[in-house]
């Protein structure tokens, strides 16, 4: 079983309407539930143990309720013969699991912090934050800056990580009419 404001709020991070289908859901993988839109990535460490990796998709999630002061909601989560059930407060929601494979997001993740100035889409911080507040009500995050050539800053908690990709600044120059350095 998982808190269900935790999957809910990873949820958050998973894309909603991308083409790249597998992106509209959430990967489970030896215990950990990633999500992922391609820009900003959260991996949730759980204590499930489940027989297979699979991806469930981003509608599964959309039924359950968030956890309530006085009603903290709990989900359990199966996989059987393709199909994954989602069982929250005796209501059970199954769907097809999303035949594919997910892209290698541990490669995403930096393997030293670099100190440095990086620029961020400030929609991208903004999603983040609303994910983990819905995760971890009382927890104030911090993001480390990993530098404008890095795999991206990040968010570290017990059983969360947070990953924002800085913008390339050179890609997005004609696009702005901000910041940049004359040569």
């Amino acid at each position: 079983m998982i808190k269900a404001n935790l999957l809910v709020g990873l949820s958050k991070l998973a894309a909603t309407h991308d083409v790249r289908y597998y992106l509209n859901s959430i990967y489970y993988c030896d215990g950990e539930l990633i999500a992922t839109d391609g820009n900003i990535l959260g991996i949730l460490k759980t204590d499930l143990k489940l027989d297979k990796n699979f991806i469930i998709p981003l509608d599964l999630i959309k039924n359950l309720k968030r956890s309530t002061k006085k009603q903290p909601g709990y989900v359990d989560i199966a996989i059987n013969d393709d199909v994954v059930t989602l069982t929250q407060n005796g209501s059970t929601y199954s769907a097809a699991a999303i035949n594919t494979s997910y892209p290698n997001f541990k490669k995403c993740i930096p393997e030293s912090y670099q100190a440095g100035t990086a620029f961020f889409d400030i929609a991208l911080i903004a999603k983040l934050h609303a994910a983990i507040k819905l995760m971890y009500p009382t927890i104030k995050a911090v993001i480390t800056p990993n530098g404008e050539k890095s795999r991206g800053s990040m968010i570290q908690l017990p059983d969360f990580t947070g990953l924002i990709m800085p913008i390339r600044v050179e890609d997005h120059l004609k696009k702005w009419g901000g910041y940049y350095e004359k040569t």
